[in-house]
């Protein structure tokens, strides 16, 4: 669940490409190459995990973790609707987390009024957990950041819910295109990484 000034800002963009590899590989290898979210081999990708701390405008990167391209797809959720699938992440969502279609709708609802809030604030990227194992940025990260005009943010946010309601036969409207799935606090639990050259 990314705040709007935050698009973009995936590890991948951001890491130095000379260290991406390796840091991809420590991440599956910890992971015994499995989804961290419902276990299936297969190719995974890396999935940041964020913490944010309003007061200070902070988004601390916390965890990467490794998650298959379905799982992947369902966290975000908005860029599934942009690709037309947002069915599909919406029904993965439900079998993953074993949730019926009014807990997946509550759930979604629920992240959108976080994201909701957090699209208000203009973000700080923090990425020691990385940058404290050695691992370099590039340079000029704010570039990487994906922009959105505020029509088309405002679109995604009123009609993902609004779609998939109206094909399950729930209207519940004006929900934004968020989903993000629940961390627990082991996830978010900061860890030095260890990386092999």
């Amino acid at each position: 669940m990314l705040p709007k000034s935050s698009y973009g800002m995936t590890v991948q963009n951001c890491v130095h490409p000379s260290d991406w590899n390796r840091l991809k590989s420590f991440i599956e290898e910890r992971a015994n190459f499995k989804c961290e979210c419902c276990d299936d081999k297969g190719p995974l990708d890396a999935h940041e995990r964020w913490s944010y701390n309003e007061e200070e405008k902070t988004q601390k990167l916390m965890r990467i973790i490794a998650i298959c391209k379905p799982c992947h797809e369902t966290t975000h959720m908005g860029l599934a609707q942009i690709n037309g699938r947002e069915e599909a992440a919406f029904d993965r969502l439900m079998q993953v987390r074993k949730m019926d279609k009014p807990t997946a709708l509550k759930h979604l609802e629920d992240a959108t009024k976080v994201k909701s809030r957090r699209d208000d604030i203009e973000w700080k990227q923090d990425f020691s957990i990385l940058t404290d194992s050695g691992i370099r940025l590039v340079e000029n990260i704010e570039s990487k950041k994906r922009k959105f005009s505020e029509d088309e943010s405002t679109s995604m946010r009123s009609s993902l819910l609004g779609n998939l309601s109206a094909q399950l036969g729930i209207y519940k409207p004006s929900i934004a295109p968020v989903l993000q799935q629940q961390t627990t606090p082991s996830q978010l639990e900061t860890k030095k990484l260890t990386i092999k050259n």
